[in-house]
């Protein structure tokens, strides 16, 4: 079953997300991720729509690693610049499906 967090960056720069969203499955991959900018914009992907912009993409995860849960992350990270829940799946789809697919070359989803 998979976990789901969300991360609260906060920052001033303007061309990374302030907000995360991961799908984490139990070996610690992320096969699908949200991020919200400061302008609103949020974009939703997904491993087959970054394997399709990125041809030689062979992994089996959106991140680096293994992610780490979100007791690891509040731990390791500092509070003044992240703040970190748990969340839910239907927190986790409606944040999915409010998000602009981010797509193939090909200009269709993958």
């Amino acid at each position: 079953m998979p976990e789901y967090i969300r991360v609260l960056w906060k920052h001033r720069l303007p061309d990374e997300p302030i907000e995360q969203h991961y799908e984490v499955l139990p070996d610690r991959s992320v096969p699908r991720m949200v991020e919200v900018f400061v302008d609103g914009r949020a974009e939703a992907d997904r491993l087959d729509w970054h394997a399709g912009r990125y041809g030689s993409f062979v992994g089996r995860s959106l991140v680096d690693g293994a992610m780490l849960t979100a007791e690891q992350i509040r731990t390791t990270a500092d509070p003044a610049e992240f703040e970190v829940f748990t969340s839910t799946q239907g927190e986790f789809e409606a944040a999915f499906k409010g998000a602009t697919p981010l797509i193939g070359t090909n200009g269709d989803k993958v």
